[in-house]
């Protein structure tokens, strides 16, 4: 699953546009032209636009003939690096959502993680994350559970939890 996810994003190239955010539709117009390489482009609600190339070699020309400009307007431009599915699978194995799957919406990810019910939950993991120094520093991650089915203290089944009399 995590080689699959990456597979599907070695081509693409993540951009950002310092200043106003463009309009969607015209710049999918004009990177298409500049770009004919271009296979597909997709936005997140908070300005990151992502490009998929059709070829690693078509993404590595457009990245190294930069600086680009938009309108006037330079484009940050940076090889796709995983990170959702690493993060998701530091808990245990993956079942992404079929939105996240598909990448239709791409300002959050949805994984469901396979987890051992007698295993205490992580409220975090530590991943190692490049430094500006050319090495790695320890990140801590936040985790958090949509929802959790109801978990009995005391037998430790799933379904129920511990009910005490009321009296």
């Amino acid at each position: 699953m995590i080689r699959e996810g990456s597979n599907r994003w070695n081509t693409t190239a993540v951009g950002y546009f310092l200043g106003k955010r463009p309009y969607f539709h015209h710049l999918n117009e004009f990177v298409r032209s500049i770009w004919p390489a271009v296979r597909d482009v997709k936005a997140t609600s908070n300005g990151f636009f992502f490009f998929q190339f059709k070829t690693m070699a078509a993404m590595e020309e457009v990245l190294e003939g930069g600086p680009w400009l938009y309108l006037g307007q330079p484009i940050v431009l940076q090889k796709w690096e995983p990170g959702m599915v690493l993060l998701a699978s530091g808990i245990g194995p993956l079942y992404p959502d079929a939105i996240t799957r598909a990448c239709t919406r791409l300002d959050f990810a949805r994984v469901c993680v396979m987890l051992n019910v007698n295993s205490k939950l992580p409220k975090h993991i530590v991943i190692m994350m490049p430094n500006e120094h050319g090495g790695e520093s320890p990140c801590k991650v936040d985790v958090e559970y949509e929802w959790l089915p109801p978990k009995c203290t005391n037998c430790t089944s799933l379904g129920h939890a511990l009910r005490v009399p009321s009296y």
